[in-house]
């Protein structure tokens, strides 16, 4: 039997060591109907090419910004996420996974290592004059006041939404999901080249 390790509050440091599991990214050889069972249960979101990114509200309320690998990314590189990260005003102690894109609706994964490894001065400033900058696709909660989101993903998903209305945020949104029956986002996928 199988048990499930309870997972221990969050303190408000990322540990080194975490590891963020990846969301299902395909169902692999499955029936049809079984297909569509899961499309009627599920709220099916577009996997973007980016990268993840988690938004990281620590014990003292500061936001800070992170790569998969738990590296954080030079504060100077992502200032206005962080500005809009504080307009959320998420309590401290608080994770959301995020995906990391070059913009709202343009896949390139080139550019978003770009920013996410520029360390240097001169490199973040030479990225910002090209007008480079990271948007984040909020696609989880992984804690919030240092508890860990044990909630169904419907119910996330739509305080995400919630959380992201009627402010104005240029560079954050929820992610992107599919609406309408499971042949409709397969035509859109194929049309989209997704």
């Amino acid at each position: 039997m199988k048990v499930r390790a309870e997972i221990p509050d969050f303190d408000g440091t990322l540990n080194p060591n975490m590891v963020v599991a990846k969301p299902i990214e395909n169902m692999g050889k499955i029936s049809k109907e079984e297909q569509l069972r899961i499309w009627s249960e599920s709220i099916a979101t577009r996997k973007r090419k980016g990268c993840k990114v988690l938004a990281v509200i620590d014990q003292d309320g500061k936001p800070g910004l992170y790569t998969d690998g738990i590296n954080r990314i030079a504060d100077a590189s992502v200032a206005h996420l962080l500005a809009e990260l504080v307009t959320l005003e998420l309590p401290p102690k608080s994770v959301l996974v995020c995906e990391g894109t070059f913009e709202k609706d343009t896949d390139d994964q080139g550019h978003v290592w770009s920013i996410l490894s520029s360390k240097k001065a001169d490199k973040i400033q030479a990225n910002l004059a090209k007008g480079w900058r990271l948007h984040l696709s909020i696609f989880n909660v992984l804690f919030m006041d240092g508890v860990h989101n044990s909630a169904p993903y419907s119910k996330t998903y739509r305080w995400i939404r919630s959380l992201c209305a009627d402010r104005n945020l240029q560079y954050i949104q929820p992610v992107s999901r599919f609406t309408g029956s499971f042949e409709e986002a397969q035509e859109e996928i194929i049309r989209k080249k997704y």
